[in-house]
């Protein structure tokens, strides 16, 4: 166990208050040359080196010159940038005007060739329906027979002869002499087309044949077939009709069409002229061209 004991305090307030050996004390010589004899106990002071006015000055010109070089090669390649930029908005300005012609141009030559396409389209018009009237009046005298089996050694007295059957089984009272028929032959479509000497002959053996059929849908017995003719071979129906020009050809496709899909009531033709009925008591309504059917609200 210890028995060191601590300071007395009236010890230790002594030694608080003696002086220390080392001193600070000011040079009086301070703006001497430095005195390598000095005591050791002081402390050494350098004295600082200031710069001088011209130093100053001569760094800021140094500075505000490069700076200034700066800003010029900064100021050039900025104003080169924006000369290649006006230079190429001047190009596409250019450009943009050339274009803007061009399409002037093209829309003028456009509305010419619209208003000349609308011409030629009301010429064309004009023409098919001229074509349409001399086709119809060329065929007023002709009717075709479809759906007869083509004969063995077939010639244009076969066809004379089926011709002449159709006419007694028809109508016995009527008959038809070979001087009646101008024309017989068969078209592409292997329908016989036939031309009458006068338009009588063929009109009333057109209602002949219609008379016979609604007859026979009255009495519920089959339609004029080829057995009625005597030909041989398995009955097939025979379609007499008139021989229709192209335009009127196609216009009564659309209309029998329309009646399958019972739009319209009936569909039939009369001297080369397409008539439908959009209800059974309305009356019948001439149709002369494709436009005219979807005014009908079909």
């Amino acid at each position: 166990m210890s028995v060191q004991r601590s300071p007395p305090v009236s010890q230790i307030s002594l030694d608080i208050l003696k002086p220390n050996s080392l001193q600070y004390k000011s040079d009086s010589a301070l703006n001497a040359p430095n005195n390598t004899t000095q005591e050791s106990n002081y402390f050494n002071i350098s004295k600082r080196q200031k710069r001088t006015l011209d130093d100053t000055n001569e760094q800021q010109i140094s500075s505000i010159s490069e700076m200034t070089a700066l800003f010029n090669d900064k100021f050039e390649l900025l104003n080169n940038a924006m000369l290649t930029i006006m230079t190429q908005n001047q190009e596409i300005n250019q450009t943009v005007k050339d274009i803007s012609s061009k399409h002037e141009q093209l829309l003028t030559k456009l509305n010419i060739l619209e208003r000349e396409n609308s011409v030629y389209k009301q010429k064309l018009y004009i023409l098919e329906n001229k074509l349409d009237t001399l086709e119809r009046q060329t065929r007023c005298t002709t009717m075709e027979v479809r759906n007869i089996p083509k004969q063995e050694k077939e010639t244009r007295a076969v066809l004379v002869s089926i011709i002449k059957q159709i006419g007694l089984q028809l109508n016995p009272d009527t008959s038809i002499n070979d001087s009646d028929i101008r024309d017989i032959f068969r078209n592409k479509s292997e329908a016989v087309v036939v031309d009458f000497s006068t338009v009588s002959q063929k009109e009333n053996l057109i209602l002949q044949y219609k008379s016979f059929n609604k007859l026979r849908r009255q009495k519920k017995e089959p339609l004029f077939n080829t057995e009625h003719i005597n030909l041989l071979g398995s009955p097939r129906p025979i379609f007499v009709s008139e021989y229709l020009t192209t335009k009127a050809r196609r216009l009564f496709y659309l209309a029998r069409a329309n009646v399958k899909n019972k739009k319209l009531a009936a569909a039939w033709t009369s001297y080369g002229k397409i008539y439908i009925k959009k209800e059974e008591d309305s009356p019948p309504i001439r149709v002369d061209d494709e436009s005219d059917l979807p005014k009908l609200d079909l």
